[in-house]
């Protein structure tokens, strides 16, 4: 068995190619067949818009509650190469990817390339391959951390180290520009190089000046923070305790297999120690350093949830996806060091996890793209006398008007702030798409101005929540079901 770890670093360079190979095929296959839902087409929508300062000023008044490097990334694909289920996409791609050659390196320093490649298995069976073919920010921030942990750890070494402060430096501002909660990774860094001061009693000043620079990246967004800090107080992702456990069964619930597999094998290698293999080399001991830093990393659910919930600021789950880059790799670690000697554990981990890795991209060959049918309701009304029709569905509103721009004439969505925070307890969605419909030719129509011009109207709804019908209730509107499908039902409504 040694011998296939020795051959897997002989060829780790064609291996990793051929990894990245199958990776792009399998997350362009996903990317193809699978429509965008409402905070894609949010992403598509504000990178349409003209230019950096455009983007820039729209996200000021919290077109979108995420800074704009996500937006500008998907716009410069779009530049080059248009607009597609794939190419909008790409960014996320990319940054997953990344993620997953940082992992390999870093990992590989202190280990071997089985256990680079176990690492990387292990964080792709988390939902970060999920996430590297979804148009949000969260592909580039994975692949941020992974840059930042391993220019990190160069600059330490000493290896290209003026390289790597710059890498640090400049990749721990890109993540701040691509969501505020990156902040958490330097945060993790920066505790770990605490501990590396204090182990090694000596400043590293180098280290220290790229470890600040990204801090003024955080004075630069500003303006941007002050207006994603309005919708904090009636945020539909207002934190609760219940959510560090529910962030972690998100996050690690794939990597429980694995896990209890590395502790079984473990369990009996002490039970029945056997003969080492005299050939296997020494692995050099990981620095104490990074084992916090990744710790701090896993940590980032509990802590981002906890800072989240004293600050009065939206946090959900997928904002704490940096953490799998710490469990991840913490894992690989275990099970290289605690069955050193026994190389056939490591190489049965990687059979199974590079078996489930194939099997996904096996499930990606018959996939084939459904789109949202955007004119299922109008179909609904059928030959009735046109009225407006009203969706009571914010995300399937952008769907079809993403969809069917043509088609959608006489399609609108009511907003009213006041009322959806009364009645749901946050006012995001409705506040979101009025911002939006400045930049953006939507037909988003205050209650108001709506209700009294159209004192009867064909009402969509589906099994979402929305609070368009208990207002409707409220004032006495006569609700008559006029048809439904299978997505939702039609309704005609009028007002007394």
């Amino acid at each position: 068995m040694s011998s296939v770890a020795e051959r897997l670093d002989r060829n780790r360079l064609a291996l990793l190619l051929a990894f990245s190979v199958l990776f792009f095929w399998t997350v362009t296959r996903r990317a193809a067949a699978k429509p965008f839902w409402h905070d894609e087409i949010y992403t598509i929508l504000v990178s349409r818009l003209p230019g950096f300062m455009a983007i820039w000023s729209a996200t000021a008044e919290g077109i979108d509650c995420m800074p704009p490097l996500n937006a500008m990334a998907t716009r410069a694909v779009h530049l080059l190469f248009g607009e597609g289920h794939v190419v909008t996409r790409l960014p996320s791609m990319a940054g997953v990817w990344l993620m997953c050659v940082c992992v390999f390196y870093f990992v590989r320093l202190r280990s071997n390339t089985l256990s680079a490649f176990l690492a990387i298995l292990l964080t792709l069976a988390t939902p970060a391959l999920r996430y590297s073919y979804e148009a949000r920010g969260y592909g580039l921030m994975l692949g941020l951390c992974g840059v930042s942990l391993l220019c990190w750890q160069c600059a330490a070494e000493g290896r290209q180290r003026r390289l790597a402060l710059t890498g640090l430096a400049l990749s721990l501002a890109a993540s701040l520009v691509n969501h505020y909660y990156s902040g958490l990774v330097l945060a993790a860094i920066g505790t770990a190089e605490v501990a590396r001061t204090l182990f090694r009693r000596r400043l590293d000043g180098g280290m220290w000046l790229a470890l600040s620079a990204p801090l003024l990246s955080g004075l630069i967004l500003w303006p941007l923070v002050r207006g994603a800090l309005a919708y904090a107080p009636a945020t539909t992702s207002r934190p609760q305790a219940s959510g560090v456990a529910f962030s972690y069964v998100f996050l690690l619930q794939p990597l429980l297999i694995p896990a209890v597999a590395v502790l079984i094998l473990l369990a009996l290698l002490q039970l029945r120690p056997g003969q080492k293999d005299a050939e296997t080399p020494r692995r050099e001991s990981v620095p104490a350093h990074e084992i916090v830093a990744l710790v701090m990393l896993a940590a980032i659910p509990l802590l981002g949830t906890l800072g989240a919930m004293a600050a009065g600021l939206p946090g959900v789950e997928r904002y704490w996806m940096p953490a799998v880059v710490g469990f991840g790799v913490l894992l690989a670690w275990s099970a290289d060091r605690a069955s050193l000697g026994r190389p056939w554990v490591g190489t049965i981990l990687l059979l199974v996890l590079g078996a489930r890795f194939v099997a996904q991209a096996a499930g990606a060959v018959g996939l084939s793209a459904q789109n949202p049918d955007p004119l299922a309701a109008h179909r609904l009304v059928r030959g009735d006398k046109p009225v407006p029709l009203v969706l009571a569905d914010a995300e399937l509103f952008l769907e079809w008007v993403y969809y069917s721009p043509d088609s959608v004439s006489g399609l609108y969505y009511v907003s009213d702030p006041a009322w959806e925070r009364r009645l749901t307890g946050a006012d995001t969605i409705d506040r979101n798409l009025e911002i939006l419909r400045r930049y953006v030719p939507l037909t988003v129509v205050n209650w108001e101005p709506f209700t009294r011009a159209n004192r009867q109207f064909s009402l969509y709804r589906t099994d979402v929540p929305a609070w368009l019908i208990p207002r409707l209730l409220e004032l006495g509107a006569r609700l008559e079901l006029a048809d439904k499908d299978p997505n939702g039902e039609l309704y005609r409504v009028r007002l007394p």
